[in-house]
């Protein structure tokens, strides 16, 4: 994927954990948040178009961590799962069931 070759140049000679699969909205139509904590009152530390992907903070996006609920666009349902990613060097949480995971 492109936007993973884009990103991976933002990483480069950051001291932060290697990022070997990506996260990316898994409703392409709306942008998602990258927070502080695993917890939707914690501030946003970035928030990423729609169709853009983000490296993940451990290998094979693993790391998930229960915190705050949330629901997805479109969805009523409620969760509470986070994973980390990596934003330019800085680890935030997304919440794991609005994103989709692969590698890049």
């Amino acid at each position: 994927m492109s936007g993973v070759l884009a990103l991976g140049a933002l990483f480069a000679g950051s001291s932060a954990a290697q990022a070997y699969g990506w996260g990316q909205a898994a409703n392409w139509n709306n942008a998602w948040n990258i927070r502080s904590a695993q917890t939707t009152s914690a501030p946003v530390i970035a928030r990423i178009p729609a169709k853009q992907d983000v490296p993940c903070w451990y290998e094979y996006c693993t790391g998930e961590e229960t915190g705050g609920s949330y629901s997805c666009p479109g969805s009523s349902a409620t969760y509470n799962t986070w994973v980390p990613l990596n934003y330019k060097g800085r680890k935030g949480w997304v919440a794991s069931r609005c994103v989709g995971f692969g590698q890049g």
